[in-house]
């Protein structure tokens, strides 16, 4: 425990100078006799319980002077329930996603923004995240292999800071479309970290390809969703490219009878536009650790306080406590 105002301590020992100050002004005078010598006899002695009024009294205002310094616990973790997700977000970084977007094969490209695949998916992600301050979310990326950029968080000013890696340029000597792999380390990511029920998990799946080495994806949607995690897949560019292919169509199909969604985005409008479809459809509740910083104290200091008083008042109405015993 720590006070914030810890420079206002002399109010403390002024308080309690003041009042001893006063109780000695209207303290009752008495009168000498000359029989002092009776007064010996424990029969004629003040109980001493009768001081334990002013004892208390004197307490709680010494508690509720410490209560203006503002007492505060540095740091606590608390466990909250709050309405969100576990979510975590599967991004293709094979050599295809820096095309531009909407480039399409011996066609015009759709989105003349020159924006590459990447960057597109990127710019969806930040306005769908923004929409949902209470998920945490975590950043897996796969090429050949999976890599995890950010673990699960509520902390999404951190996450954003993370996208700048986020590139298919960082990867060397990588291009390829392992997108099994990426799905299983995003459920390992959610079985590591997640404190969520079963049906509040949530992997969103984005590529360009379809899948050309390492473990069927199809095999891995099944066993994301056999426990009840939901699987969605944004195929960028995917449509056009590669939905003839028999990979494709059957990963299509998998996610939809597992009871996910697929989303054909070809455009950075069709991006945002599967961002605030997932947005509108995932709704759930989670149990997270959260640190709160500077929890203030000041109203146990006051509530301790309050009953030391209502208790000194309390017992100056029992005789034992304001006669002799």
């Amino acid at each position: 425990m720590t006070f914030l105002r810890f420079d206002l301590w002399w109010m403390v020992p002024a308080a309690l100078v003041a009042i001893a100050v006063i109780r000695r002004m209207l303290a009752r005078r008495a009168v000498a006799v000359a029989t002092t010598l009776w007064l010996k006899d424990r029969w004629y002695r003040a109980s001493v319980w009768r001081s334990l009024p002013i004892g208390l009294a004197l307490a709680g205002l010494g508690v509720a002077l410490c209560g203006f310094l503002q007492p505060v616990r540095p740091t606590v973790q608390r466990t909250v329930r709050m309405q969100g997700l576990d979510i975590v977000l599967v991004i293709d970084l094979s050599i295809s996603m820096a095309q531009p977007i909407g480039v399409r094969a011996g066609r015009l490209p759709k989105d003349a923004s020159g924006l590459k695949r990447i960057e597109a998916i990127k710019s969806a992600l930040r306005t769908f995240i923004t929409r949902r301050p209470s998920d945490r979310i975590g950043v897996v990326v796969f090429s050949d292999n999976s890599y995890v950029v950010s673990p699960l968080t509520l902390d999404h000013e951190h996450l954003f800071n993370y996208f700048g890696i986020i590139d298919p340029l960082s990867l060397v000597g990588e291009g390829q479309t392992a997108m099994g792999d990426g799905i299983d380390m995003g459920m390992t990511l959610l079985r590591r970290q997640s404190t969520a029920e079963h049906r509040n998990k949530v992997l969103l799946v984005f590529t360009d390809g379809a899948s050309n080495m390492g473990r069927d994806p199809a095999q891995s949607i099944e066993d994301a969703t056999r426990g009840g995690t939901r699987v969605h897949l944004v195929g960028v560019d995917l449509e056009d490219d590669s939905a003839s292919k028999g990979p494709v169509s059957k990963l299509v199909e998998t996610i939809r009878k597992r009871g996910g969604r697929y989303f054909a985005a070809d455009s950075v409008v069709d991006l945002d536009e599967a961002a605030e479809s997932l947005d509108e459809l995932e709704q759930g509740e989670i149990t997270a650790t959260v640190n709160v910083r500077n929890e203030p104290l000041v109203r146990s200091f006051a509530l301790s306080a309050l009953v030391l008083l209502l208790l000194a008042f309390a017992l100056r109405a029992i005789p034992v406590f304001i006669g002799l015993h």
